[in-house]
This record gives structure tokens, sequence and C-alpha cells, in this order.
């Protein structure tokens, strides 16, 4: 459907420059620290340093302490 597939293709640019925004070190990645600012930025409610650690430990797949 042409109107889902527009609708993904801006929400991916919206993912895109939120996450360079959060990326203070131009390094195209984000660390722990740049994660944290940008989950707290885009989802209500508190967010643990537990919860936050354990959700960024599953998205960087290579353990090399940056999501990219």
């Amino acid at each position: 459907n042409k109107v889902e597939e527009e609708s993904f293709e801006v929400g991916m640019r919206q993912n895109a420059m939120e996450f360079r925004a959060h990326d203070v070190d131009d390094s195209e990645t984000l660390d722990f620290h740049e994660f944290c600012a940008f989950i707290r930025e885009r989802e209500e409610g508190e967010h643990g340093p537990a919860e936050l650690r354990a959700r960024f430990d599953a998205i960087d797949e290579d353990m090399n302490n940056k999501i990219d």
C-alpha cells in the first residue's frame, strides 16, 4: 500500500534524524550515555539504569558498547 510505504519512509527518516541529534560526538554511533538521552527524550515514564543497560545490551549485537 502506497500510504503505508510513505508513512514507513517518513518514520524511518524521523528516526535517523533523532539518532543523529543524539550522536553528540558525531561518531555515527550512540554510546550508552547518548542512548539513555535518546530513550528518555523519546519515551515517557521512568527509565532506570538497569532497564536502559539491558535494552542497550540487547541492541549492541557486536558488544562494542556502541549502537550503529
